[in-house]
């Protein structure tokens, strides 16, 4: 990969994962999404946790 390319992505980790994320997020039902945006506890909310850490 190009350097110039793997630096802007890696300096723009943070906002490209957040807006995937809000972007997976909208596919869901409304009652979901809110449940898995809220829902910081891994054992309740496996979905997140494992989208979030197979990306990070």
């Amino acid at each position: 990969m190009d350097m110039k390319l793997k630096d802007l992505l890696e300096k723009k980790k943070s906002t490209i994962l957040q807006r995937w994320f809000e972007a997976i997020m909208a596919t869901y039902p409304a009652d979901t999404s809110g449940f898995l945006k809220k829902q910081k506890d891994m054992f309740l909310n496996q979905d997140r946790r494992g989208r979030l850490k197979r990306v990070k």
